[in-house]
């Protein structure tokens, strides 16, 4: 079994074509960076067989991960179809990821994985029957959940939002697009925490439970397929709004305090700052002392030495 692996581990550095629980897949980059076409490689076998085993089998269908060198050429090969800000998109109807090379992103090997478990999460919906009824919220929040991309930021965000009473329903996390640049952390960081929420209410079965609703159920089955809010009805017994007060109450119990560590890192930030501004205050204020004392002692020296010649007169 392991010879096997590595054969397929090479085959896919060397051949540019590797077998995954969801298709074949094909990896375009610059021939020269065997390494970053090494871990794409791994990370993509890797996910789409812990994808078929958590949420269920789809369909194979063979797929594509193109990196491209330059922000225009992932406008070109885009076709103007990713927002300005993103980094990469999958595009289901050619079944490829594009990603920005992480050269021109300025981002971390590590980072850029993330950014790939994202886009193979968004082929593997593309997968289920029904896949265009898939709410915005949901297929962004569960691609951050597979990717582990739900920050302490995007925490600390939701609390301040909750605070100023700003925060968005998730019936208004339909599109990522329609948000300004300024509510675009915010809404994929509520879309993460409507994700967790099912997960805390329904339990982890949830998605693969929903997944299945949507799917055809085999020759034998009488049920018909479902759209999400269908199948979601079915498998949690919770219509959209029942929900939608069960993640407000998720974010009370879980993200309401949070802002505090904004608070918090500044005090950090600015302790520092104090204890070195006392440090020197302190400093020159014993300087002060120590100068002041000195002259004291130097004046009654002086003192002294008058008396003294006083004395001396005097005498004489």
């Amino acid at each position: 079994m392991r010879f096997l692996f590595s054969f397929l581990i090479l085959t896919a550095v060397y051949g540019g074509t590797f077998q995954t629980a969801m298709g074949d897949c094909e990896i375009l980059l610059d021939a020269g960076d065997k390494d970053l076409e090494k871990k794409i490689t791994q990370i993509t076998i890797d996910i789409s067989e812990k994808m078929v085993k958590e949420f269920g089998e789809v369909q194979p269908k063979d797929f594509s991960i193109v990196v491209v060198p330059s922000k225009d050429e992932f406008i070109r090969k885009t076709k103007g179809h990713a927002p300005e800000w993103s980094m990469a998109v999958a595009m289901n109807r050619t079944s490829t990821i594009i990603l920005q090379s992480p050269a021109i992103t300025h981002i971390s090997y590590n980072r850029f994985l993330d950014v790939v478990v994202h886009e193979l999460n968004h082929l593997y919906l593309y997968r289920v029957s029904k896949n265009g009824t898939f709410p915005s919220w949901f297929s962004e929040g569960l691609a951050m959940r597979q990717a582990g991309e739900f920050s302490v930021l995007h925490k600390i965000r939701i609390s301040q939002a909750k605070w100023r009473n700003d925060l968005l329903p998730i019936s208004r996390i339909h599109s990522m697009r329609i948000h300004p640049s300024n509510k675009i952390s915010l809404a994929y960081g509520q879309a993460a925490a409507a994700v967790y929420a099912m997960e805390y209410y329904y339990g982890s079965s949830v998605f693969a439970l929903i997944f299945e609703e949507m799917n055809s159920l085999g020759p034998n089955s009488t049920k018909v397929k479902a759209d999400f809010q269908t199948a979601f009805q079915r498998v949690t017994h919770n219509d959209q709004l029942d929900f939608q007060d069960k993640y407000f109450s998720y974010i009370r119990e879980n993200y309401n305090w949070l802002f505090l560590l904004k608070i918090t890192n500044l005090v950090f930030i600015a302790l520092p700052i104090i204890l070195i501004g006392g440090y020197y205050y302190k400093r020159n204020r014993n300087k002060k002392k120590l100068a002041f004392w000195q002259a004291e002692e130097e004046l009654e020296d002086l003192q002294n030495i008058i008396d003294e010649t006083d004395g001396d007169t005097q005498y004489n």
